[in-house]
């Protein structure tokens, strides 16, 4: 085997001509233009779309809690609104849920819707009021846990009452509603009808009523 000369003149004028050449150029720059592209991504491009993304969901958070605010304050002018129409009727709260027991008013307003529906009231008894919210002690040890749990979580107290009025079906049907019907909050419990002695004109009925009513606390 014969040793491969290299006439260096020669290597490094074709050299200088491949270099040269149209084709060797645009691939040198494609080659330099990706490694250019590969560098700013990496270094520059990169944290700027990071931050970019970052801010778009930042402004996307804003917009809905814009939004958020943007309806609670609707809700805010909608109840002023409502306050300033009824405003003038607020009164009518404390009477439907006052603060205190109230029982003489409670007694009184019964013996009037009485009176006024001509109707005989035979009896009234306002029952015993727990004002310290104490359990009763024939209660389980769970019944009581339940008891006392449910009684600190409401803001109001009750009691109960019970009435038995004599009259016509008529005028004992008006006492019923106008009972029902009055502005302080009274739930009906109990209701039992028997009939009474007959009298010219009808027949007398008696109703028992077992109902009851609140009050806030303080």
């Amino acid at each position: 085997m014969f040793p491969i000369q290299i006439n260096q003149a020669n290597y490094t004028q074709r050299l200088k001509v491949f270099l040269q050449s149209e084709e060797i150029k645009a691939y040198t720059m494609a080659i330099l233009s990706f490694f250019a592209i590969s560098f700013f991504a990496v270094f520059a491009i990169k944290p700027t779309l990071t931050t970019f993304f970052s801010l778009r969901r930042q402004i996307q958070d804003y917009e809905e809690f814009d939004k958020q605010l943007e309806d609670k304050i609707n809700m805010l002018l909608k109840a002023q609104e409502q306050y300033q129409l009824y405003k003038n009727n607020t009164f009518l709260l404390s009477q439907a849920l006052p603060t205190e027991p109230q029982f003489t008013y409670l007694i009184k307003k019964i013996e009037k819707i009485s009176e006024e529906t001509k109707t005989e009231l035979s009896r009234l008894e306002i029952n015993e009021v727990d004002f310290i919210n104490s359990p009763d002690k024939t209660k389980s040890t769970e019944d009581l846990s339940n008891t006392k749990l449910q009684s600190e979580n409401r803001d109001y107290q009750s009691f109960g009452f019970q009435t038995e009025i004599n009259g016509s079906y008529q005028d004992s049907e008006t006492f019923l509603k106008r009972l029902m019907n009055t502005r302080r909050i009274i739930s009906l419990l109990s209701l039992k009808m028997g009939k009474g002695d007959l009298e010219t004109g009808g027949e007398k009925i008696i109703i028992e009523v077992e109902g009851e009513t609140y009050f806030l606390k303080k």
